[in-house]
């Protein structure tokens, strides 16, 4: 349960996750569920498409898939998001 870990920010976000994939090399999928809340984002598209550019840099670099729920509907994310959603509730 990563809301048990004090994360205040996005960026402490980020290096949680680089600290798991650190220790696990083999590590393929990880799945976030209630992503905005757990990656300490607030209200802020921006903040969003910026950590979520970070977590394809991360994807890209150590072969680790990021499967996210982020609660929003589709035509609320920014156009660059929006492409990269495989499913709409």
């Amino acid at each position: 349960n990563l809301t048990s870990y004090p994360i205040k920010n996005s960026s402490e976000f980020i290096g949680f996750v680089c600290g798991i994939i650190s220790q696990d090399h083999d590590l393929q999928y990880v799945y976030a569920d209630n992503f905005r809340k757990i990656a300490a984002i607030v209200e802020d598209a921006e903040e969003l498409d910026s950590v979520i550019a970070e977590l394809e840099s991360i994807s890209n670099t150590f072969g680790t898939n990021f499967v996210i729920s982020i609660g929003l509907d589709k035509q609320e994310l920014s156009p660059a998001l929006q492409e990269k959603v495989v499913v709409a509730l």
